[in-house]
């Protein structure tokens, strides 16, 4: 059961499973063996690479106009442009493109270089493995590129934003440790 569930959605039952073992003050083992193994699998799981995966498939599976403010969404009957550029986000008309493209929060003039690099080598819907290994083939650093995705969905709720800086931070101290031109 569980090799076909998506990465993001294994993280997020297993911080779910901790939880209710968290309020109900059970053991995870009580849940089930697919929960437990989710939880035992959690470090793993967790890091930016996995939540940048989470991110850009939340992103690219929305069904609203990206134009701040806008609020549309494909349900609304109006069929959405991709992005030409990208190809990754939609907009409703023109007018929400070009907001977007200036937005003050995350302008996707900034995101759109490196949304097109993850959709020329991921395809969207995806599993966590492939996008894993073809992510290593962007030419993208998790840590130095991809901060402008990661605040993009903290600005969506696709993420908390704590999370993000603790993970960033984990990474970039074991990046550190593990290169000798850093003083220990």
């Amino acid at each position: 059961m569980l090799h076909d569930v998506h990465r993001s959605t294994q993280v997020y039952l297993a911080r779910m499973a901790m939880e209710l073992a968290h309020i109900s003050g059970r053991p995870p083992s009580e849940f089930g063996p697919d929960l437990l193994r989710l939880t035992e699998h959690l470090r793993v799981l967790s890091g930016p690479l996995p939540m940048l995966y989470g991110i850009a498939q939340r992103r690219f599976m929305s069904q609203d106009c990206y134009g701040p403010m806008c609020g549309k969404s494909v349900q609304t009957g109006t069929p959405f442009q991709r992005c030409a550029r990208c190809k990754f986000v939609q907009y409703c008309s023109k007018e929400c493109q070009l907001d977007d493209w200036r937005d003050a929060k995350v302008p996707h003039k900034r995101l759109c270089p490196l949304l097109q690099k993850l959709v020329t080598v991921a395809s969207f819907p995806s599993i966590y493995a492939d996008f894993e290994a073809k992510f290593k083939t962007t030419g993208l650093d998790v840590l130095a590129d991809c901060i402008p995705i990661f605040h993009w969905g903290v600005l969506h709720g696709d993420v908390d934003g704590t999370d993000i800086v603790r993970e960033l931070l984990k990474h970039a101290k074991g990046a550190q440790s593990n290169d000798a031109s850093f003083p220990a």
